[in-house]
């Protein structure tokens, strides 16, 4: 006679993720080169005050391309 030994039963297990990576485009159009990089700038502000209550650290919002 075969002996046998049954397991059943349910787990479940969860993690913090490490890291989140969000790719974003912002883009900014005016005539003036100076005037174009301030509203980019006012652009990444905005979405750094949009990031924030969420639990986002200015430190981990990083740009990672940036085209002319």
């Amino acid at each position: 006679m075969e002996r046998r030994i049954t397991i059943k039963g349910v787990g479940s297990v969860s993690q913090t993720p490490d890291w989140i990576r969000i790719n974003l485009e912002l883009e900014a159009s005016r005539r003036d080169y100076d005037g174009c990089l301030q509203t980019a700038a006012e652009q990444v502000v905005q979405l750094r005050n949009a990031l924030k209550p969420h639990g986002f650290l200015d430190k981990d919002i990083r740009s990672t391309q940036f085209h002319v």
